[in-house]
């Protein structure tokens, strides 16, 4: 069976309620996808999103700023077979 793993990078808290979306939208999906979500430099999100979110993987990015540093973070904590990014304001 293949393992999906949806990752969704975050920046900024203006966009909280679209954060809160998709994650709300992935956690949805009938394949039952692994969600991490990726807080990029933002300690203050990245506390709010833990918070938010104890049953996920909520991390910040250990990488580079911006959101190549975020995805590769990301991908980098799933063992899935087949990763999807999610923008933080789509659902």
């Amino acid at each position: 069976m293949t393992t999906v793993a949806v990752v969704i990078c975050a920046y900024t808290q203006q966009r909280w309620g679209d954060l809160q979306d998709s994650v709300e939208s992935a956690k949805r999906q009938p394949e039952a996808p692994e969600v991490v979500v990726v807080i990029d430099h933002e300690p203050e999100l990245f506390a709010r999103a833990v918070a938010r979110w104890p049953e996920l993987r909520v991390v910040e990015n250990t990488e580079d700023r911006g959101l190549s540093g975020a995805r590769n973070t990301g991908v980098a904590l799933t063992e899935a077979d087949v990763v999807a990014f999610l923008d933080d304001d789509a659902t």
